[in-house]
């Protein structure tokens, strides 16, 4: 296994001497070895140039008033940051991807995304080689993402997304299924050894920093969010209780806040759709997994401080954005022969259990099985 020099590329050796280039999800924006030719540079200085002299055009920005109100001091700022800074740094990794696949030898390339321009131009520079390319959509965003990526030879994607593509025009023979397994119940079911069960109902508990960011106003937050959901749960008797911290967070910070506490465990290692498999439900914030977790046919909990509105992902399975509760479970016949609740989406065959509570009431709305 050799690393190249910048970290959004991982070259790995497979059997019969077949290599792979892999485009890793990124952060940030490393450094990237100047590969720009003389003649790339002076077209780059080029286009700053016409933008440069747009900017200064009054007829120009006079283009851009609306109802007699002018933003041009907000798109000057947002344009040049585009048309200037990220194009030099794209044009940059366009000429090192070209550079480096060349000197590799590389046979295919497999880009896994949430969606990126520098992963888009990975796609770009295989197909101008002719490499065999293939994207791997990640999750429920995976329908937004794959837009920017319908040029790819191949894409990866598991359950009834692959419609939405065809619907578009995909061809259905370009699309193969995702190869995390868990989120393709075909695949699931036809091999998949059962989790271990003991008895006990299984609860996995998300926290996500993104969340607390963005919805929550104070440091504490993260705390009061797990000690108030913890000491709800122990209310019940016969859970076995999991955390698992979003991967950008310390798990020695949890560790000292679960400090003291019994049948809670920290779980920080594991790869999310097998934990995800093991639990029985899984409580958290509107994030992804937990919408992984609703397709997997787990009971799901959503977790709101009432402080933020929820955009996607849950959006896509057709989830309001403002409920503050939700929780989905196996589509059934009913009661009573009555036809089985269904909620529409983009998955379906969901039974939605929604509270619309306050956290007084959190207690009740959690159902376990007998």
């Amino acid at each position: 296994m050799l690393e190249p020099p910048s970290r959004d590329l991982l070259f790995a050796s497979w059997a019969r001497g077949f290599r792979l280039l892999r485009g890793e999800r990124l952060g940030g924006v490393p450094p990237v070895p100047n590969s720009l030719t003389g003649e790339d540079e002076s077209r780059l200085l080029e286009i700053a140039s016409t933008y440069e002299g747009l900017a200064q055009s009054v007829k120009y920005q006079e283009r851009f008033i609306f109802s007699g109100l002018s933003p041009w001091s907000r798109l000057d700022h947002v344009m040049r940051d585009s048309f200037i800074q990220s194009l030099t740094q794209i044009a940059r990794w366009v000429a090192f991807l070209d550079h480096f696949m060349d000197s590799q030898a590389m046979d295919a390339v497999l880009v896994p995304i949430d969606c990126m321009p520098r992963q888009a131009a990975v796609v770009e520079v295989a197909k101008k080689k002719k490499l065999p390319n293939i994207v791997l959509l990640h999750g429920l965003p995976g329908h937004h993402s794959g837009n920017y990526f319908m040029n790819a030879d191949t894409l990866a994607l598991g359950g009834e997304i692959k419609n939405q593509f065809v619907a578009q025009g995909r061809d259905p023979g370009s699309i193969v299924t995702n190869c995390v397994c868990y989120l393709d119940p075909s695949v699931r079911s036809s091999g998949l050894p059962p989790p271990p069960k003991d008895g006990r109902n299984r609860v996995l508990l998300l926290t996500s920093t993104l969340f607390f960011q963005s919805c929550l106003s104070s440091p504490e937050d993260p705390e009061v969010y797990l000690n108030t959901v913890l000491d709800v749960l122990a209310g019940f008797p016969g859970l076995s209780i999991t955390v698992r911290p979003h991967p950008s967070e310390s798990p020695a910070y949890y560790r000292s806040l679960l400090a003291g506490r019994s049948g809670v465990r920290l779980e920080a290692q594991q790869d999310i759709e097998p934990l995800l498999d093991e639990h029985d439900i899984v409580i958290g914030p509107a994030t992804t997994v937990l919408a992984e977790a609703a397709v997997l046919g787990k009971a799901v909990l959503c977790v709101n401080f009432t402080r933020c509105e929820y955009p996607p992902p849950l959006a896509p399975m057709g989830i309001p954005f403002r409920v503050q509760r939700c929780g989905t479970a196996k589509v059934s016949s009913g009661s009573g022969g009555a036809p089985p609740r269904r909620w529409g989406g983009l998955f379906g065959g969901f039974d939605p259990i929604c509270w619309n509570i306050g956290w007084a009431e959190l207690r009740s709305s959690f159902i376990f099985r007998e």
